[in-house]
């Protein structure tokens, strides 16, 4: 119903309320929260506060939640429980149930309740469902748009009106000044655009580091060199490795229980004869559905943390040289049976040992720093000696269309660039360059220098400027005051709710917040 509501009609409760609970529960009531040990087994979503949020409930809005999504996408891919993951549906539809009990219980607390004539009016005004409907078109009516009873229905509707009577009240007497939305105003409205053109050095030609360039920095800065190092280690630390086999039984993810089963069995069998003596490598060459490893005796070769699905690494973890998971591990591909043959312990490059490669990496990373600018100053030098920017420049749009023999700079525009925030965006946080860019003009387009930013230079010329006008001020102060209205209002019902979250006693049911299941490695 939530979901329906949201999306066909402009009701405050689901805008604000709901909208702000996303916000403020997010990260708040997933799996982990503290609370108290319900006794309602497996049939519960949540306990707010010793309240039960029922698991079918938690189930009809997940459901309504992905039939909006497939709506939206128009069947443009699958909707598989790893991808749904990734978008957090799951979170998502606990946090609103979570947050609108929160919200319900504490307008209960305050005595807030809604008539039967207010709920009347409510229906008329947003779903038109007025006195001509008979009892069983409106009953076939919320079975049909909600799926649920009318009594069930006209409980949580009730129960968001009176949420929405709630947030009036906290939000009762908020206001925004004059000052605040002229300092707004000025914010949005003080603000330029540049055009760009990038000089990255990973993009320019690089020349060769030579045996004697390497030794004349070793015999001159040995100490910057050896900082360096220190300074990227990681480059050369070698992670704990471990060989692994597999033989794998390839089970379907929408699979009977009947069928996982099977599979289980049968590896179970297969690490019974493999315990008995027989070897691993040979069963597998018989026995593994992966086409990519069983010729291989079910050998992936040396992995790292990270490397394989999650529930294989944590599974490969645990293993020590020689050992096999005891149980066989299911990923969406079907279920595994693992070995470690090998392991290979962490270690690190010293840096006597690799002190020339350090070396060389900071002199070819010096040369592609200096012919960067050197592009950056050339093509800066071109453009104040007369050039067009057009004529010495392809649009971004037409790059794909230049040849790449005689391929030239790309230009590209940032989008506006507020005065009152140092980031510029598509290009990064500079504020020398951030300055240079207000100071250009429509008659003075050009910037003194090139800039670097990050690792690549940029020149910038003028491209547009806005400089907050009181004219227009004028005229959209009231649009203003009404937005930032909205915006101080939200503000302050998410502190509030924020103050409920701080008090409340939740506990999320674990069980319908597995962790996404990861890609198998084959």
């Amino acid at each position: 119903m939530l979901e329906s509501m949201r999306k066909y009609h402009q009701s405050i409760f689901i805008y604000i309320v709901f909208g702000l609970l996303i916000l403020v529960f997010g990260v708040n009531f997933g799996p982990g929260s503290t609370g108290c040990n319900p006794s309602q087994g497996s049939d519960y979503a949540a306990v707010v506060n010793g309240e039960t949020i029922p698991r079918e409930e938690w189930a009809q809005h997940y459901n309504r939640q992905i039939d909006m999504y497939k709506r939206m996408m128009q069947g443009s891919r699958d909707l598989d429980e790893a991808f749904l993951e990734r978008l957090g549906v799951r979170q998502t539809v606990m946090n609103n149930l979570v947050g609108a009990r929160l919200v319900a219980q504490e307008a209960k607390r305050r005595g807030i309740g809604v008539s039967d004539d207010e709920l009347i009016k409510y229906l008329a005004d947003v779903y038109g469902v007025k006195g001509e409907v008979t009892p069983q078109q409106y009953q076939n009516w919320v079975q049909r748009t909600f799926g649920l009873t009318v009594d069930r229905f006209e409980e949580q509707t009730k129960s968001e009106l009176a949420a929405q009577k709630l947030a009036s009240i906290v939000q009762e007497g908020v206001d925004v000044s004059d000052s605040e939305l002229r300092a707004s105003f000025v914010k949005e409205h003080d603000r330029a655009m540049a055009t760009f053109v990038k000089f990255d050095p990973d993009a320019l030609p690089k020349s060769a580091v030579s045996a004697a360039q390497v030794d004349k920095l070793l015999a001159e800065k040995s100490a910057d060199v050896e900082a360096r190092y220190k300074k990227d280690q990681f480059k050369y630390n070698t992670p704990k490795q471990q060989r692994v086999r597999q033989i794998v039984k390839s089970v379907a993810q929408d699979a009977s229980d009947a069928d996982v089963q099977k599979a289980r069995g049968a590896l179970l069998e297969l690490k019974s004869r493999i315990d008995g003596g027989a070897d691993f490598a040979a069963i597998a060459k018989e026995q593994s559905d992966d086409e990519a490893t069983k010729d291989k005796g079910g050998d992936i070769g040396y992995v790292s943390a990270g490397q394989m699905a999650r529930v294989l690494d944590e599974a490969v973890a645990k293993l020590k040289a020689g050992e096999i998971t005891a149980e066989p591990v299911r990923t969406p591909r079907g279920l595994y049976l693992l070995q470690v043959s090998e392991i290979r312990e962490a270690s690190q490059k010293p840096f006597d040992e690799v002190k020339r490669d350090v070396a060389q990496a900071m002199l070819a990373e010096q040369q592609s720093d200096e012919a960067a600018q050197t592009a950056a100053k050339a093509f800066l030098a071109k453009l104040k000696g007369g050039a067009t920017l057009e004529s010495i420049t392809v649009a971004e749009s037409e790059v794909r269309d230049q040849p790449q023999a005689d391929a030239k700079p790309t230009r590209q525009e940032t989008p506006w660039v507020l005065k009152s925030q140092e980031a510029i965006p598509r290009i990064g946080a500079s504020k020398e360059l951030h300055d240079t860019i207000f100071a250009l003009t429509k008659e003075a387009p050009l910037p003194g220098d090139a800039y670097k930013v990050g690792r690549s230079y940029y020149v910038v010329v003028y491209k547009d400027r806005e400089i907050p006008d009181d004219a227009k001020f004028a005229a959209t102060k009231e649009t203003l005051r009404r937005d930032a209205l909205s915006e101080k209002r939200d503000r302050v019902f998410r502190d509030w709710v924020e103050h409920l979250r701080e008090k409340a006693t939740v506990e999320v049911n674990p069980a319908l917040m597995p962790q996404a299941p990861a890609e198998a490695r084959g």
